[in-house]
């Protein structure tokens, strides 16, 4: 029953910020495994895609892990961070409506509430004090708001901030290189929409490298699938050594006996 339950959390858990996001269709590169491990693409091909028919709207998402200084031990921390423009409705989260123009402010950023608590107690710290500050990846920044997405699959904590943000806080990133292209399409054409799109982008530029374009339902598939193949390699690696064990055990009362 643990290991049930431990699979069907990753399971939800791999696809926590996918059905969160606000889009029918999605790009992103060919070499992206992960939403914790992307590869970034031109931002022209999003562009491109705006001038699709049946496509109504595109956003530029960025992601990237950071390190993160636990402002009350000075421990570092991975945490995900997430960059948007913040007068777009990207993300649908407890905590996002309220917060994301705060983002707009320099060096702003909102904290996940339900991230590991070795990143600090940053939101009981906010909710009694206020705005606090630490670093990230060296840079101060401000903690103005909270929202709630929780951990996933290689996601301990997460950070929501603006582009503009997310490119002072990741200097060596281009703006015209994005992780994610959310593409909104009119109402029941997203299926429809991507064999076109493919074809389109493809003509339109062969230099540029092609990016996958998948439906919602595609995307989701695919990270689920992942999930599966990452708890089954964990389920095998815990009966190995479980085996391992058992023989050394046996090992030894042989030779006591012995």
């Amino acid at each position: 029953l643990t290991q049930l339950g431990f699979r069907a959390s990753l399971l939800d858990s791999s696809v926590r910020y996918l059905e969160r996001l606000h889009y029918d269709v999605a790009l992103v590169s060919v070499n992206t495994l992960f939403l914790a491990q992307t590869e970034p693409f031109s931002i022209r091909r999003l562009y491109q895609a705006l001038g699709l028919s049946g496509v109504v709207g595109v956003t530029p998402v960025y992601v990237s892990n950071g390190v993160w200084k636990n402002p009350f031990d000075h421990a570092p921390r991975s945490i995900f961070v997430v960059g948007i423009d913040p007068s777009d409705a990207v993300l649908q989260a407890p905590g996002v409506p309220e917060g994301q123009g705060l983002v707009r402010r320099r060096d702003a950023v909102l904290f996940d509430a339900l991230s590991r608590p070795e990143h600090g107690p940053i939101a009981e710290a906010f909710r009694q004090r206020g705005p606090l500050r630490t670093e990230v990846n060296d840079r101060e920044v401000e903690v103005v708001g909270l929202f709630e997405m929780g951990t996933s699959f290689g996601i301990d904590g997460s950070l929501l901030t603006s582009d503009d943000n997310f490119l002072r806080l990741f200097p060596q990133r281009a703006r015209n290189q994005v992780d994610i292209g959310l593409v909104r399409t009119e109402p029941g054409r997203s299926a429809s929409v991507v064999p076109g799109m493919r074809s389109v982008l493809a003509q339109l530029d062969p230099t540029l490298p092609l990016g996958n374009v998948r439906t919602m339902e595609e995307l989701f598939a695919d990270s689920m699938k992942r999930a599966r193949l990452a708890t089954i390699a964990l389920g095998a690696f815990a009966l190995l050594a479980l085996l391992l064990a058992a023989i050394g055990i046996y090992g030894v009362m042989a030779h006591a006996a012995a």
